[in-house]
């Protein structure tokens, strides 16, 4: 929920502050939007990637919130207590890390959620069921409330105050997910998919001879 909160309430009004804090043109403001928006959905390639070859979805899920955080954290430092001519680098280092962060976040913690339900019990099964629907509705409210209330924020108190705000949200839920760590199942990491490709087609070029 803090996620879609955080991510939401920055994109719906990127456009806003780019032009009228950093004076950028629209143009260029779009490009850089489109840009950043390019990466963050790029990152969950290679975030899938780690979590199944080498870290695990549990490492590359607290990891990633780390990242996303400090990224998270630089947003309002940027604006604040960054000196103006050095205020557009810190913005946009702070976005990249925040990309980062995604890369590992977006395609593991749905999955990392399904690991703490086991499918051999029926009771597991239907609390599985109750819980990506609650699931979801989070989603939709974080990213509501962020449309609706962080936009608010930024433009009628402050861009610091509304990017403080965001932060704190995700401060919050890193504590949430620290406190319940020895509670967590953890599954291990299966090995690099192209391993496995690899000796499929090695295979099959074998059965074809």
């Amino acid at each position: 929920m803090t996620e879609r909160f955080a991510f939401y309430g920055l994109a719906s009004n990127l456009m806003t502050f780019l032009t009228n804090e950093l004076g950028q043109s629209t143009a260029t403001a779009a490009k850089h939007i489109n840009t950043w928006l390019g990466v963050s959905y790029l990152f969950p390639i290679l975030g899938a990637f780690l979590a199944d070859s080498i870290l695990g979805r549990f490492k590359t899920v607290l990891l990633s919130s780390f990242v996303y955080l400090l990224g998270m954290v630089m947003l309002p430092l940027s604006v604040t207590v960054v000196a103006p001519r050095l205020r557009e680098k810190a913005f946009f280092t702070a976005l990249y890390v925040m990309a980062v962060g995604e890369g590992g976040h977006k395609p593991c913690v749905m999955t990392f959620a399904a690991d703490q339900f086991g499918e051999a019990s029926a009771e597991e099964k239907a609390t599985k069921t109750s819980f990506f629907n609650y699931w979801y509705l989070c989603i939709v409210l974080g990213s509501s409330i962020a449309v609706l209330a962080l936009i608010f924020i930024q433009e009628r108190v402050s861009w610091s105050a509304g990017f403080s705000v965001i932060a704190g949200s995700v401060g919050i839920a890193v504590v949430i997910f620290l406190i319940g760590i020895p509670r967590y199942r953890k599954q291990v990491p299966v090995g690099s998919p192209l391993t496995r490709v690899a000796q499929v087609i090695v295979a099959a070029s074998k059965n074809g001879d």
